[in-house]
């Protein structure tokens, strides 16, 4: 005999079954406390390190010709670790040197002290702070490992990318300047092939 289920009854199964379901990713969200603001955002390019007392975020090297560019990264202190206190020097930042396993060379131009601040933060890409000149055999497209040095005796390694200085890299400043570096065509050096940052006209067939 063939025992039917009452259509009442039917919907009380499907609206238990559905809270039920429900409730299994509320429940593992609250276990986890792994909000996205608690993970590296990496959308940007650049470099980041966030273990050490000051986190590095978006370091990269914009350069205007072989061998030559800008470090630039934002600084900020990890809470967990060193959070600013009031009366309180932060650390700054000192050197920075390539890694070990590094294939490229980069040497930071001259001596230089940047105060993280106050507030706990600084942008080298902002001009009115700039960044650390540096030289060496690197290039665009390459990805550096270099270790970044602070005050407090703390180092942080990065994996840091070079980038032409080209669009969002353009206003990138030296420390202490208000210009970007030159590139070739502006100094006559011919020792290598200028960068372009004009995308070529290209037809619909690649005429």
């Amino acid at each position: 005999m063939t025992t039917s289920v009452r259509p009442h009854l039917r919907r009380k199964l499907a609206l238990v079954g559905g809270l039920a379901v429900l409730a299994v990713p509320a429940l593992s969200a609250c276990g986890s406390f792994d909000y996205a603001t608690d993970r590296p955002n990496v959308i940007a390019n650049g470099g980041y390190n966030m273990d050490s007392n000051v986190r590095v975020n978006a370091a990269r090297i914009v350069s205007p010709r072989a061998g030559k560019g800008v470090f630039i990264a934002t600084f900020t202190l990890n809470p967990t670790i060193g959070a600013a206190t009031a009366g309180s020097p932060n650390p700054s930042f000192t050197g920075l040197e390539t890694s070990a396993d590094a294939k490229q060379t980069v040497q930071a131009k001259g001596g230089f002290d940047i105060q993280i601040g106050n507030a706990g933060l600084v942008n080298l890409a902002d001009p009115s702070t700039g960044g650390v000149v540096v030289t060496g055999d690197f290039k665009p497209g390459d990805v550096v490992p270099l270790t970044l040095s602070f005050s407090d005796g703390d180092k942080a390694t990065v994996q840091v990318p070079v980038v032409t200085q080209c669009g969002a890299y353009a206003s990138v400043v030296p420390l202490g300047k208000k210009s970007p570096l030159p590139a070739p065509e502006a100094t006559g050096d011919t020792s290598t092939d200028p960068y372009s940052c004009t995308y070529p006209s290209v037809g619909p067939y690649g005429e």
